[in-house]
């Protein structure tokens, strides 16, 4: 904002610019009456999507310097702006519209599991198609699901079991394996819609070489949307 004989908010950055106000005045010791640079406001435009929070730290945005004389200033500024302060974008992903996502491998022999990290003999993986939806997703965001749950200790790639001799494997379509905590499985998305779709695999395999024991085992994890 200048004041003077403008009376107006200029858009910044200006040099030399003339607040039109060519009457005298007796200097008031210790005094500093002027409005210049006391009113104004800021516009933020960020260049790249962001998730999450962004704070900014406390900074110097504009100094406001005068003259009497064009081109001659102070080094010591009449005023100074800065600002604070935090920007959040508030977002949330529904997987599979919010449903648990069961599934059964049905009854297999212990003895198929024979090998350590293969799949039981003749068994097919399951796939499994999952849906996204989320809400103040920016173009050029990319959205991932992660799977957190107990890792195998024999191998940690692996969701645990309640049998110490089984674990399950998941994969992208294409079998890539996703590792259980630090393994993505990435999602096609939308950003019109703001939806999405992946699809994963899912087998149990043998973790020791050991023969599994007899009767039913479970696995339990968490899947997120990891947005990036």
């Amino acid at each position: 904002f200048i004041a003077g004989g403008v009376n107006k908010y200029i858009p910044t950055p200006i040099e030399d610019k003339s607040n039109q106000n060519n009457q005298g005045f007796a200097c008031n010791p210790g005094g500093s009456i002027f409005d210049t640079g006391s009113l104004g406001y800021i516009s933020l435009y960020f260049t790249r999507p962001f998730v999450g929070q962004v704070t900014i730290p406390p900074t110097v945005i504009l100094s406001v310097y005068g003259t009497r004389k064009t081109g001659s200033y102070s080094g010591i500024p009449l005023t100074q702006i800065s600002m604070s302060g935090s920007v959040t974008v508030p977002q949330s992903c529904e997987i599979n519209t919010g449903k648990a996502i069961n599934i059964d491998f049905e009854d297999i022999a212990a003895n198929h599991f024979k090998t350590a990290g293969q799949m039981p003999k003749d068994f097919s993986p399951h796939v499994v198609n999952m849906t996204v939806a989320c809400t103040n997703i920016s173009a050029g965001v990319k959205i991932a699901l992660s799977f957190q749950g107990m890792a195998d200790t024999n191998d940690s790639t692996a969701l645990a079991t309640t049998n110490r001799d089984i674990a399950v494997r998941i994969e992208n379509i294409t079998g890539v394996k996703i590792p259980v905590i630090s393994g993505l499985l990435p999602v096609n998305f939308n950003y019109p819609s703001q939806t999405g779709d992946t699809t994963m695999k899912i087998y149990p395999i043998n973790t020791t070489g050991n023969l599994p024991s007899g009767g039913g085992f479970t696995a339990t994890a968490t899947i997120q949307a990891e947005i990036e």
